[in-house]
């Protein structure tokens, strides 16, 4: 509770304005704390006398005092409580913990039943011990057998890769050996396509030459027959068509004699390729076609 401070009434001395009354061993004093718990159980408070009865000031701070001072008991009260009830709860831990040792001591073995418990435990550590041996002999066992195992796998793997390996370089050998008898094969085909086609081209050259030189045969002959027939019709012609200036002469004895003189050369002199004997031919022809006409006219 907040302290209140009033206007006080003037005393016996006839002083006026404020104070704060203080209390002491259950007496007031100016600017005085309070006193101690046992004042309040000592007396009943002092009041000094105003004209009007008690100084309402000094009642107001002893009542704001005295209600500190219960509030503060009453928080040391409880406090006090707390500490009680903790202490109570320890206690009833402390009690419950003496009696498991009363118990726990009073259900110890005796020395025999300790005896009788150590054999056990040794018994039971021997027969662990002979399981864990026999588990990790077990274990070893079959370690060395999937050893044994992965050994095998590994020289099966490699057996059959060597076999893969023989098998391909079979294959490969194979197939070089076939892909060399089809090269000769098609080497040899086709150097007989080109014999055949050589043979061919030196059969028809050797035809082309054999209609050259029948060619030039035949231009010999039809030149000699052409000489023969000029002379033919030189020895039928009158002897004044002779005569130099005569005009009344046939137009084919000049071209007659023109065209044996270029039927000698050619037959002679000319030894070129395959069309010139074919067009020396054709102009022979021509030539004895016409030679044959001016003989049967001149006969």
């Amino acid at each position: 509770m907040s302290q209140h401070t009033h206007q006080s009434a003037p005393d016996a001395a006839g002083d006026e304005g404020r104070r704060r009354t203080r209390f002491s061993g259950n007496r007031t004093s100016d600017d005085a704390r309070p006193g101690e718990l046992d004042g309040l159980l000592g007396t009943g408070p002092v009041f000094t006398h105003a004209v009007r009865g008690y100084d309402r000031l000094q009642v107001d701070d002893y009542v704001a005092w005295a209600e500190t001072e219960l509030h503060v008991l009453r928080r040391e009260n409880d406090h006090l409580l707390s500490r009680y009830a903790a202490a109570s709860a320890e206690l009833q831990n402390a009690r419950r913990r003496l009696a498991q040792l009363v118990r726990e001591r009073q259900s110890l073995p005796s020395p025999e039943d300790a005896a009788a418990m150590i054999q056990r435990a040794e018994a039971d550590a021997e027969r662990i011990r002979e399981d864990a041996r026999t588990e990790a002999e077990a274990r070893l066992a079959k370690v060395a057998e999937m050893r044994q195992a992965v050994t095998a796998l590994r020289e099966q793997a490699r057996a059959e890769a060597a076999a893969l390996v023989g098998a391909a370089r079979g294959e490969a050998e194979e197939l070089r050996r076939r892909t060399a008898a089809e090269q000769a094969r098609a080497t040899a085909q086709i150097t007989a396509r080109a014999e055949e086609q050589r043979a061919a081209v030196e059969a028809e050259l050797a035809a082309l030459r054999a209609q050259r030189d029948q060619a030039r045969e035949s231009l010999h002959r039809l030149g000699h027959q052409i000489g023969d027939a000029l002379q033919l019709v030189a020895g039928a012609l009158p002897d004044d068509a002779a005569l130099p200036g005569r005009t009344d002469l046939p137009d084919e004895v000049p071209v007659l004699a023109e065209r044996r003189e270029a039927a000698r050369e050619e037959a002679d002199g000319r030894t070129g390729g395959d069309a010139a004997p074919a067009e020396g031919a054709t102009d022979v022809t021509a030539l004895h076609g016409t030679g044959r006409g001016t003989v049967a006219a001149a006969s």
